[in-house]
């Protein structure tokens, strides 16, 4: 019983640092089991990442927004599709921002999903999915800092929301919602 309690561990350990998830110790739970069916499983197990690493596994990309003002909660449920929204995107569980915040860094930045300080978290949009790595998405960022910097924050011509439609055309060729930079068009074509 102490050498398939091990074989059971053994297999757990490596699902886990070959996959990078937790495995459930039911798919071990075979009494069966032995030396043998455990090296198949460990070549099986390192074929799966090998895979992993010539066919990537797509993440999620989420477009998250916030009510700025506490009329853009009436406003939206009215369906009106105006309001001044604040927006990051989502991507490997964090979420990217920009504005014209008091940080001497780039106007680039990055925090929990769904947890803007002083503002209200709205809703979470699924924009579609990327197979870019966390690594990527860094130096995508860091490139994307270059002009995107917190001096050129303008609420009309560059705003989060500009910021976020040239990310999500980036990470999944698709544009963010236009209801959600609606009012800074407006104000575009007003000052033309």
């Amino acid at each position: 019983m102490k050498e398939f309690c091990d074989i059971q561990s053994q297999i757990i350990q490596l699902h886990e640092a070959l996959l990078g998830s937790v495995v459930d110790e039911q798919i071990v739970d075979d009494k069966d089991l032995t030396t043998k069916r455990l090296r198949e499983l460990k070549l099986f197990l390192q074929g799966l990442q090998r895979e992993k690493k010539r066919n990537p596994i797509f993440v999620l990309v989420y477009l998250n927004f916030y009510d700025l003002y506490p009329i853009n909660g009436s406003i939206y449920w009215l369906g009106l599709g105006l309001g001044l929204y604040h927006s990051g995107i989502q991507v490997h569980g964090v979420e990217y921002e920009f504005g014209g915040h008091d940080s001497r860094s780039a106007g680039i930045f990055k925090g929990k999903p769904r947890e803007c300080p002083e503002l209200t978290f709205r809703k979470s949009i699924l924009i579609g999915r990327t197979d870019l790595g966390p690594h990527e998405v860094h130096n995508f960022m860091e490139e994307l800092s270059k002009s995107y910097t917190r001096t050129s924050y303008n609420l009309i011509t560059k705003n989060c929301n500009h910021f976020c439609n040239d990310v999500s055309l980036r990470l999944t060729g698709k544009r963010i919602p236009r209801c959600i930079n609606r009012l800074a068009k407006i104000g575009e074509q007003l000052l033309l």
